[in-house]
């Protein structure tokens, strides 16, 4: 038993801790001194520009240059020129064309959706009618004057035309009038 006492003790004289002192030095050196030399610009030469291609040459024959040698006597004969193809005029633009309505699945039918939209427009109003306004609570009466608005944005959307932004706000307003109704 003295022996392991004696080997453990041994061990816990041989570990100690270094001090700073025992430590290399972790100093950073100074950074090198930085050397500017005179900055030269040079102006960037410019880019140069692509060639245009010819301008178009007129309806023209092509013209021969003379020879200098004496050509054989020919009989000269009058200067024709080619039949000139009339101008023609510039296209007009197609006529505009009314764009047709956008129609989704939900409104092929027009008069359809907007029944639908209508019927549950009538079902969120009826259910707000039967929600004493008095009674509710301040958050509660905040979501009765919303649903009456999208009520009220729902009819104004009919009367525009947008029957899928009427059908979702008569959504929104039928969902908040069941819950204010209880159902």
């Amino acid at each position: 038993m003295l022996i392991v006492g004696a080997s453990a003790m041994s061990a816990c004289a041989s570990a100690q801790a270094k001090t700073a002192a025992d430590r290399p030095s972790l100093s950073v050196p100074p950074p090198p001194p930085r050397i500017f030399g005179p900055i030269e610009s040079t102006p960037a030469a410019p880019e140069p520009v692509p060639d245009l291609p010819p301008a178009p040459a007129p309806n023209r024959p092509p013209r021969t240059t003379p020879s200098r040698e004496p050509a054989a006597k020919e009989p000269v004969k009058p200067e024709t020129r080619p039949e000139t193809v009339p101008e023609q005029p510039a296209p007009t633009p197609p006529a505009t064309a009314t764009v047709p309505q956008l129609s989704t699945p939900q409104t092929v039918d027009s008069t359809e959706a907007s029944k639908t939209v209508r019927v549950t427009l009538d079902r969120a109003n009826g259910m707000l009618s039967g929600v004493d306004y008095q009674r509710l609570s301040a958050e509660r009466r905040t979501q009765y004057d919303t649903a009456k608005r999208f009520i009220q944005q729902a009819q104004d959307a009919i009367a525009g035309g947008n029957l899928v932004y009427a059908q979702s706000l008569a959504e929104k307003a039928d969902t908040i009038a069941k819950e204010l109704a209880g159902k």
